[in-house]
């Protein structure tokens, strides 16, 4: 069978109603002498517990029975564990005091107390599963130290997920009452069967499950109306094998052969299961159809988003193409403008008479044509004609500097005189370089 590891090394291994030695063995193969069943009246029955029962071994489990029940009600879930897990191993190894002697041998208080104890069990390892399946634990995206059972690693939790989705629990159930079913609590039996389907126990194994308890324990032939509470129990395990197993599998022909075997004698509860039975049927398409719509509705939200997310891209990207097309007509524009102000023609003075013949003199012997046509005699028209307005500006105001002010106004002008002579070098040198090239 498989074991649920609690401790990281091999010899601290404690497993689900199995020894601590780690051996993966048969249950069934461990019990062939544990003790039989025999039919003796009550009384023998108490005296024969009173002779073989230790009685230090059930005051020690019922004192830590109530320690673990303590832990638990004050939330310490991972000591109400560990000392609950120490429990079923007391009560399920060949070893054990309480395990020698079948049901029937023991007395009430003891087995009440095996129950007890296998009820607390169920009750922690339903809600570790809950706690594992409501947080992100499965997936590996939180750390360790969250949920209820912060002392337990994430290897810890899904190591007993994967052993109580193999049917461990049930088997360890069993073990209890030395796999006499008849003699099982219906109560006890149809919890761990509620917190097996109810944390992902597959329909199949579950089936299994259920059957071998029923075939073991057949309902009474009852007068109408006739009942006990035993048979209560089990007719209410009967009652979840048809709704929650049989017809979610979609086995409704079965679940009525069924019911009609199991109460082929009692027509009174025959009718209540087939009536029962088809309100299951009706509530299972409503539930079948709800889910649908509900898939339907999420597949239709998904395409939407993904729909306007591709929009979305498809407006982005058509901005981007429209934002890289006007950047790229602005580049080969601004050329064409440039050229097109470059041979824009300059307006011209047109001047007559005797100023025009002076002027023309003027330039020609300023400015020779072979010079002009280079068109390098422009770039020396501007500062030859600041250096003749600084210089005759220097000159006047030699005189006039009587105070700081002024002097300091004649050394500026002398610097910028300094600095267009600079100027001026270099465009005659530039000019009489190209020309005589």
């Amino acid at each position: 069978m498989s074991q649920i590891v609690l401790n990281g090394n091999a010899s601290s291994q404690t497993s689900l109603g199995y020894p601590r030695n780690g051996n993966q063995i048969e249950v069934a193969k461990r019990l062939t002498s544990s003790g039989t069943l025999t039919d003796d009246t009550e009384g023998s029955e108490r005296r024969m517990s009173s002779s073989m029962l230790d009685i230090s071994s059930h005051t020690r489990l019922k004192s830590s029975y109530q320690k673990a029940i303590k832990q638990y009600l004050n939330r310490d879930f991972c000591t109400a564990w560990r000392s609950v897990i120490g429990l079923i191993d007391d009560i399920t190894q060949p070893g054990s005091e309480l395990f020698k002697h079948s049901p029937r041998q023991t007395t009430l208080e003891v087995q009440s107390l095996k129950v007890n104890i296998f009820r607390l069990y169920l009750s922690l390892t339903d809600l570790l599963l809950k706690d594992l399946s409501n947080s992100s634990a499965s997936t590996g995206t939180f750390p360790a130290e969250v949920g209820s059972f912060p002392d337990m690693s994430l290897a810890q939790r899904l190591t007993i997920r994967d052993t109580f989705l193999r049917g461990a629990v049930f088997d360890q159930m069993m073990v209890i009452y030395s796999h006499d079913v008849r003699s099982a609590d219906p109560d006890l039996v149809l919890m761990c069967f509620i917190i097996e389907i109810s944390n992902g126990i597959s329909l199949g194994l579950l089936k299994e499950q259920v059957s071998s308890v029923l075939e073991e324990n057949p309902l009474p032939v009852l007068p109408e109306g006739g009942s006990v509470k035993k048979d209560e129990g089990f007719e209410r395990i009967s009652e979840f094998y048809v709704k929650h197993i049989l017809v979610k599998q979609n086995q409704v022909d079965e679940a009525r052969t069924f019911i009609g075997h199991r109460y082929a004698l009692n027509d009174t509860l025959a009718a209540k299961a087939l009536d029962d039975l088809a309100e299951a049927v009706r509530l299972q398409a409503e539930e079948e159809r709800s889910a649908s719509d509900r898939k339907r509705q999420e597949e239709k939200q998904r395409m939407h988003a993904k729909k306007q997310q591709l929009e979305q891209g498809r407006k982005e990207e058509e901005r981007r193409r429209r934002q890289h097309e006007e950047r790229a007509l602005k580049v080969d524009r601004e050329p064409e403008e440039n050229r097109l102000n470059n041979k824009r023609p300059h307006p011209e003075v047109h001047r007559t008479g005797f100023g025009a013949h002076l002027y023309l003199s003027i330039k020609e012997a300023l400015f020779p044509a072979h010079l002009s046509s280079s068109g390098l005699l422009e770039r020396l028209a501007r500062p030859t004609f600041a250096l003749a307005v600084l210089v005759s500006l220097s000159f006047s105001l030699k005189n006039m500097a009587s105070t700081q002010q002024w002097k300091r106004m004649i050394a500026r002008l002398r610097f910028l005189l300094v600095l267009l002579l600079f100027k001026l070098k270099e465009a005659a040198s530039m000019a009489f370089s190209v020309t005589y090239i």
